[in-house]
């Protein structure tokens, strides 16, 4: 083995006084100047390609797990045993997941800007719902007391007729109630 590398090293260093017996040898490239310059900004142009993709994956994921949470407050927005100040919570929450899916929106595809858009619009109208109703309850003013009362007497009436429930869904906008209620 060692008899190997002094056979290697002998063979360089003759190599080395042929040219010109100086030590400076000069390496020549596999591919020209211009190749490795393209190949560079293709490099370049893929990692920028791939950071908008994760943008675009990060937004999609927080857009879906925001969009299941702004489901289940509707639904919990139309039962009528709903405590309103956890659902005024809730809400807020998804409002924030929504801001966060839009974060970064120069670098969103335009599907998911406008998915995240439509849902956001959604989301804060029931924002504004359950404050409004929150600021209701809080205030247990005794108008408020007497048209919750009235509406639950027009609920129990209309379900002895077997007529629509009137409870909570009265209050709720339209894109945000269920079409068998």
């Amino acid at each position: 083995m060692d008899r190997n590398l002094k056979e290697a090293a002998v063979r360089n260093s003759n190599e080395i006084h042929k040219n010109d017996g100086s030590a400076n040898i000069r390496m020549r490239a596999k591919c020209p100047l211009w190749t490795r310059i393209v190949l560079a900004c293709g490099t370049v142009l893929l990692l920028l390609v791939a950071g908008v993709a994760a943008v675009n994956l990060s937004a999609s994921i927080t857009f879906n797990q925001a969009t299941a949470s702004l489901n289940a407050n509707i639904k919990a927005a139309q039962d009528e045993s709903t405590d309103i100040t956890t659902l005024k919570a809730q809400q807020q929450q998804t409002d924030a997941q929504f801001a966060e899916a839009g974060r970064m929106r120069t670098l969103l595809l335009p599907q998911v800007k406008d998915a995240i858009d439509a849902n956001a619009s959604i989301s804060s109208e029931l924002t504004k719902i359950t404050l409004k109703q929150a600021e209701a309850q809080n205030s247990g003013s005794d108008s408020g007391q007497a048209q919750s009362a009235q509406q639950s007497e027009s609920s129990s009436s209309n379900a002895k007729k077997g007529g629509r429930k009137q409870g909570r869904s009265q209050r709720m906008p339209l894109c945000c109630q269920d079409e068998n209620t």
